[in-house]
């Protein structure tokens, strides 16, 4: 695994699956976690590098994906106890695709940054099934530079994708 080409993925449900399938098939390595066991064997079925925590995920890539529930479990699996930024590593982007709260998105991408990472918020319109078909449209929010950093991921992971500004 290079670390250009390897991307974290915490959230194996549907979204993303077809996320991490997307991935695979560009080249990406992806390393995952879910709390499931049965969801991080589906990842290593795939071709994916499953994680055992979310600690590992963050020791070994720059840049990860969520997809998750809501923003409460943004919230955990970024800050909580053993969250990713309780990892302290190289870690500088974060590309969240949760459908969350603007104002809690917002207060977290403050918080983030103040340790050196970037927010993207990446909330992603379509079914699982238009996302693995890359028919999904991406509205990107976060710092431009963090945005063109992670084009190689937007691109791959759909044919539409937008850029608006900040996060929220």
């Amino acid at each position: 695994m290079t670390q250009e080409k390897t991307v974290g993925l915490v959230g194996i449900g549907l979204v993303g699956t077809a996320l991490a399938e997307n991935l695979l098939a560009n080249g990406f390595d992806v390393i995952g976690f879910a709390r499931r066991e049965a969801k991080r064997a589906e990842l290593k079925h795939l071709g994916g590098w499953p994680a055992a925590s979310l600690d590992e995920v963050a020791q070994k890539v720059e840049r990860v994906i969520l997809s998750l529930p809501d923003s409460n479990v943004v919230e955990e699996v970024v800050l909580g106890p053993d969250g990713l930024l309780q990892a302290g590593t190289g870690l500088r982007v974060i590309i969240d695709t949760t459908t969350g709260e603007p104002e809690r998105t917002e207060v977290l991408a403050a918080r983030l940054l103040a340790q050196g990472i970037q927010l993207l918020d990446a909330p992603i319109s379509g079914s699982s099934e238009q996302i693995r078909r890359r028919e999904g449209v991406v509205l990107i929010g976060g710092e431009r530079t963090a945005y063109e950093s992670c084009l190689d991921l937007f691109t791959v992971l759909s044919q539409k994708h937008y850029y608006l500004g900040g996060p929220g």
